[in-house]
């Protein structure tokens, strides 16, 4: 796609005819002009002798208002003084609905209008602009998908209309989802829209988040699985560990990834060590207002400093300190006020005095970019956080298992933006009816259960796509004996009358 403006070209073709050859043409004792809302009805429906006449009978007339129209195929050459049933009954079919094209000393008329204008006949054969199938008279301003269209005249050519556009690269771009699916890719697109209307750069601005992890993040000693044992073919953390897994969550327009990913491993980390007795979710939005040093709220975050934040200062359940920021794309104040030793906290969704324990995880910890070792992680001590560099036909993903298209060149730039991280739950294989078998990572992504299947994804496993296995992170809760007990009674205390 071009960088410049787009410039559709569409003639107008603005004839004037002088008096002489007018009246050769237009000599009708009396003519209807224009066509308005108020008039429709029957009209060549129900003429004496029949609805319609051949040629040019300036006898076939039918009255409307204080004037006449016409049910001859003579109309329709003017295209004016057709009765308003005319094309429907004679002709066949409804004509395609187009705008008022045309404004003259303040009177707006339709295209195909004729009427006169100080004694010269203007005859507006064709005008305006047509896109999508709609067509827009000149001096409209509309919008067409995430890009604003001006439907001008041609200052160099008054007699043609010209369509001046932005050029931005869409959210949503129904010809690759078509594309897309036309192929054998393995996977499906769709249009989705809370997606349409956006730019590719306000994807990457507020769906996103996640910053590039560090040299000294990747440069970390992966732990090392002394496992022997075989995975199986397909795994679901779900099932193994049922109510421990938490749901899809909706970022909204906050640029947050960081926090949400950070947040959902830890809480399905803490649950299960717990043996559930941590059930609760743990706060995104806690991280994202308070987790501030070195972080940039909605604008983005670096997941070892997340996992930092949690294990030094801790945060508090979802229920406690809820999600506010997707609606607003500001990240807030912290509201969370410290006691003394930062153990119990007031929080902050309604102002009651409830005490509420804050959780902390222990130091996070790399595992190797190696399909076999993630899973065996995954399948013994639980879900995992993976980064993904994304490309643009990812946002419109839908189902099967995902992998670049290359329909077209890369819109995302190779830089630090276009980062996103998610939660690993598991993997298995999808079998194409070619026979071929895609294997596949199920994650979870952040962008609500309207998206993908249901808020989850398959991504191609063990071909390192989009980067997702290049930098597998997770972490355990910081959970004792005595903080489980001392964390119910202080459940149960609150809960007592």
């Amino acid at each position: 796609m071009s960088k410049h403006g787009i410039v559709l070209a569409i003639g107008i073709m603005v004839t004037l005819i002088n008096t002489s050859v007018c009246d050769k043409r237009l000599n009708r004792k009396k003519r209807f002009i224009e066509m308005a809302d108020d008039v429709r009805g029957p009209y060549c429906e129900t003429k004496p002798g029949g609805p319609c006449c051949p040629g040019r009978d300036d006898q076939c007339t039918v009255p409307i208002l204080d004037s006449i129209c016409y049910c001859d195929m003579f109309c329709n050459i003017t295209a004016s003084d057709c009765c308003p049933d005319f094309q429907r009954i004679c002709i066949g079919g409804n004509p395609e609905p187009i705008t008022r094209g045309c404004r003259v000393n303040g009177i707006e008329y339709r295209v195909g209008s004729v009427f006169t204008n100080n004694c010269t006949v203007l005859c507006f054969i064709a005008g305006g602009c047509r896109v999508n199938g709609i067509e827009y008279r000149v001096g409209s301003v509309f919008t067409n998908n995430c890009n604003q269209c001006t439907c001008r005249r041609n200052p160099s050519n008054p007699n043609q209309a010209e369509l001046s556009c932005t050029d931005e690269v869409c959210l949503v771009q129904p010809d690759m989802i078509q594309l897309v699916n036309n192929a054998n890719y393995g996977w499906k697109a769709a249009n989705y829209s809370f997606f349409w209307g956006k730019t590719l750069n306000d994807g990457i601005k507020y769906r996103l988040g996640t910053m590039p992890p560090s040299d000294q993040v990747l440069n970390m000693n992966p732990i090392i699985m002394d496992s022997v044992d075989q995975p199986p073919e397909s795994f679901d953390s779900r099932q193994k560990w049922p109510n421990y897994i938490h749901p899809v969550r909706d970022q909204g327009d906050c640029a947050a990834s960081w926090a949400f990913s950070t947040a959902a491993v830890a809480s399905d980390r803490l649950a299960i060590e717990s043996e559930g007795v941590l059930p609760e979710e743990l706060s995104p939005q806690h991280l994202i207002s308070c987790n501030v040093k070195g972080q940039l709220g909605c604008e983005g975050g670096y997941l070892d400093k997340a996992w930092w934040f949690l294990r030094k200062n801790g945060i508090v359940t979802d229920s406690c300190y809820p999600y506010e920021s997707g609606s607003t794309n500001n990240a807030g104040f912290c509201k969370m006020r410290k006691s003394k030793n930062y153990r119990n906290v007031t929080c902050p969704n309604s102002g009651e005095e409830l005490l509420e324990k804050i959780l902390h995880s222990t130091p996070p910890y790399r595992i190797r970019s190696n399909e076999r070792e993630i899973m065996m992680e995954i399948m013994k001590n639980g879900p995992v956080q993976a980064i993904l560099k994304v490309k643009e036909d990812f946002f419109m993903y839908k189902s099967g298992v995902y992998s670049y298209s290359r329909i077209q060149p890369d819109n995302m730039a190779d830089d630090d933006k276009g980062y996103h991280s998610i939660r690993i739950i598991g993997w298995g294989v999808e079998r194409q009816s070619s026979g071929v078998e895609l294997k596949y990572w199920l994650g979870v992504n952040s962008w609500g259960t309207s998206w993908g299947e249901g808020g989850y994804l398959k991504i191609g496993r063990g071909i390192d796509e989009c980067k997702v296995e290049s930098c597998i992170v997770s972490s355990w809760g910081s959970v004792s004996s005595a903080m489980i007990t001392e964390y119910i009674e202080t459940i149960q205390r609150n809960r007592d009358p």
